[in-house]
């Protein structure tokens, strides 16, 4: 895969060495299989995988977990060199992919007030009362405000 900046602009950009070692991850992320297990116990696993998979597919999700929680800090990075737009490329990838960290969804929601994205900032309010995001409402306020 391709990171999502190339490593020339980052130097041209001075940005901070953290940036780029969350860049190399999400690469080495965006390599293995992940699978989004939010809300799945241990038993709702083993019945959907069954148990003689359980590891394997414990593992993908702790991945997917490690990503979406990765991908939320790589945007603030960004957002802390003023790399808006891709900042919120990468916010608006963590929500297509479901993820359940409710800061991905405040800071999009930011992003699109910054920029005066009404209907995207709609939309995204939509996806979050739509969803099973463990701190919904909060979140929804927060987007509201």
């Amino acid at each position: 895969g391709q990171a999502f900046l190339p490593e020339a602009l980052l130097q041209r950009l001075g940005v901070e060495d953290d940036l780029m070692l969350m860049e190399e991850e999400l690469l080495e992320l965006s390599e293995k299989p992940l699978l989004n297990l939010n809300g799945m116990t241990n038993t709702d696993i083993r019945i959907e995988y069954g148990t003689s998979n359980f590891d394997t597919i414990t593992a993908m999700g702790e991945d997917f977990d490690r990503l979406i929680v990765l991908l939320c800090d790589y945007a603030k990075g960004l957002l802390e060199n003023d790399l808006m737009q891709e900042a919120v490329t990468v916010l608006e990838y963590g929500v297509s992919i479901g993820s359940d960290v409710s800061e991905n969804y405040t800071l999009l929601g930011e992003c699109y007030r910054k920029q005066e994205m009404n209907d995207k900032l709609a939309r995204l309010l939509d996806t979050v009362e739509n969803s099973s995001l463990p701190l919904k409402e909060a979140v929804i306020r927060e987007l509201k405000a």
